[in-house]
């Protein structure tokens, strides 16, 4: 596949006129990056803007007492770092690699100079901005305003999509279908903002409820249309619509 092509493939690109895409083609690093790599660790000067073409990215950031906390995974489309990029500085936090993952790699200081050049480049790196702003303050409004047990269902529908996003699972989701993604309690923990031992009750809660399948040595299993009715019927989750079970996809977290 040509660098053109591939570059059409990433959502954030996908708009770009093609004198531009051309003009972005030229400074465009193609890049496949194994599992459980760091690209970058907070703190560290900002050099390189990345896009996600197909892979799963831990974005990780140290707490007071020097323990990490994971505050979101990243999939297919998505961009990072989403502060510190045009006017520099660092990274606010550690970005690594969950599985083998390729992504498209712009030098800082080739985008500055694309931006000032090219007016659709920049007015698509703010539209993007604008909807990754969006998306994290509705984040925030769960994290402190909802319920543990809730926010567990949000990360895992949000987690769901994600395997959508890519086409990972077919859509719509067959019934009894079951997701199974490699997270550990803790993992889970950190994403939801709950301690590890309160998200081990509340996945014993999930599993006699038929949501969770399976929830142990780093795998949980989830029963899809079991999750999609619980969100459904809670109507309360920011980031999903409070919409009947079987709803369009193309709606969430766009």
């Amino acid at each position: 596949m040509g660098m053109l092509d591939w570059l059409g493939r990433i959502p954030m690109f996908a708009g770009l006129p093609h004198p531009a895409l051309t003009e972005l083609a030229r400074v465009v690093h193609r890049k496949r990056v194994p599992a459980r790599h760091t690209l970058f660790y907070e703190g560290d000067p900002v050099t390189t803007l990345y896009c996600i073409h197909h892979g799963r990215i831990r974005i990780d950031v140290t707490m007071e007492d020097g323990g990490e906390n994971t505050i979101n995974i990243l999939g297919d489309g998505e961009f990072f770092p989403h502060t510190g990029l045009l006017p520099g500085g660092t990274y606010p936090a550690t970005a690594t690699t969950m599985v083998e993952t390729e992504l498209a790699a712009i030098l800082r200081d080739d985008l500055v100079q694309l931006v000032r050049q090219n007016p659709e480049i920049a007015y698509h790196l703010l539209l993007e901005m604008g909807r990754r702003a969006e998306i994290l303050q509705s984040r925030v409004r769960e994290l402190t305003q909802r319920d543990l047990r809730l926010r567990v269902l949000c990360v895992l529908m949000r987690l769901a999509r994600m395997r959508l996003r890519n086409g990972e699972i077919p859509h719509p989701v067959p019934d009894g279908t079951g997701l199974d993604f490699h997270l550990t309690h803790e993992e889970l923990a950190r994403l939801s903002g709950g301690a590890r031992e309160s998200i081990s009750r509340i996945l014993a809660d999930l599993k006699r409820e038929g949501i969770v399948l399976q929830s142990s040595q780093g795998r949980l299993v989830i029963n899809y249309g079991q999750l999609e009715n619980a969100i459904a019927n809670s109507r309360v989750c920011p980031l999903i619509p409070a919409t009947a079970p079987g709803h369009s996809f193309e709606s969430i977290d766009q």
